[in-house]
């Protein structure tokens, strides 16, 4: 895996001598880069003076805008993900879930309450949380919007590779463990149960495995963990003894993911920065991808795996 620093991200412009420290810091701010299936294309979240919109890059092309938000509301812009033919993209604002058509011309259309978006295969309906139970929704000015479990505390959807499952997090008794809702049937299965707390579960690329960070409630410390799709067994492929408010951060967009290279990605400070780590299946060969005196923001992954794409301090 090798890192590429991606300079378009940075603002480059040249501050001269002769400018003020207000000025200085008015440049604008860029976040939450996330890369189209398809590999082609890029958004991120630019942030001027206060007021947040989203960009796009189509291969070579200049950036232009996608978004029209006029206010610094405080408001901000997470959770961007793709339609699978890279046509859409749906995010959070505010509360809210949009989403967007990159070829219209038309403003974002607000969906619903809610959070963690997700399109369905098809391209015609998107999951998403809503007061922590799972929903779906059609695309329409007039969405259909309906309920689809009474799990509770439902967090973290991730679409399987099989296109006919949703992997998540929610309430099983009274811990938060990692879960499979079947598309199909609507039945769920649970990833095997322990005394802690599962986070952002991701599949394999075969779809036939998955990985997700646990918190064990009697041990200090994370772990990541890997579990068979199937059996719903798990194993622990790395673990570290850090305090889980120094290493969990709500507004990073993948704390974790599996490459095509068969390679697991995720962020730890257990060297004392945040940096991206990458680990083999097995728990060998952990790398530190990010090295240096330097907190690691968010990144997204090129078409092949090969390269990773990253904001830094």
């Amino acid at each position: 895996m090798k890192m590429i620093w991606f300079a378009f991200l940075m603002s480059a412009n040249v501050i001269g001598f002769g400018q003020s420290i207000e000025q200085f810091l008015s440049q604008p701010i860029e976040s939450n880069l996330v890369a189209s299936p398809n590999g082609k294309k890029v958004v991120w979240v630019i942030n001027d003076k206060g007021v947040r919109n989203i960009l796009l890059r189509v291969e070579s092309d200049p950036p232009k805008q996608l978004t029209n938000f006029q206010k610094d509301d405080g408001q901000e812009i997470s959770q961007i993900s793709f339609s699978s033919n890279s046509t859409k993209i749906t995010f959070v604002k505010g509360g809210f879930v949009f989403i967007k058509d990159l070829s219209s011309a038309f403003s974002s259309l607000k969906i619903s309450e809610g959070s963690n978006p997700l399109f369905y295969p098809d391209g015609l309906k998107l999951a998403f949380v809503k007061q922590g139970q799972l929903f779906e929704s059609t695309l329409d000015i007039k969405p259909d919007i309906k309920q689809l479990s009474e799990i509770s505390g439902i967090n973290f959807l991730r679409l399987s590779p099989t296109e006919n499952e949703i992997l998540f997090t929610g309430y099983h008794g009274k811990q938060i463990n990692a879960g499979i809702f079947s598309l199909t049937d609507s039945k769920v299965k649970w990833i095997k149960p322990e005394n802690a707390t599962d986070l952002f579960p991701c599949w394999s690329p075969d779809g036939k495995q998955i990985a997700f960070m646990r918190r064990q409630d009697t041990v200090e410390g994370v772990m990541v963990c890997v579990a068979d799709a199937a059996t719903l067994e798990i194993k622990t492929v790395w673990g570290a003894k850090v305090k889980s408010d120094d290493f969990f951060y709500q507004n990073i967009s993948r704390p974790i993911c599996w490459t095509t290279s068969n390679r697991i990605l995720f962020y730890s400070e257990h060297t004392g920065w945040r940096h991206i780590f990458s680990i083999k299946a097995d728990g060998s060969d952990l790398k530190d991808l990010t090295p240096g005196e330097c907190e690691t923001d968010n990144y997204t992954l090129d078409a092949y795996a090969q390269h990773i794409y990253y904001s830094s301090n």
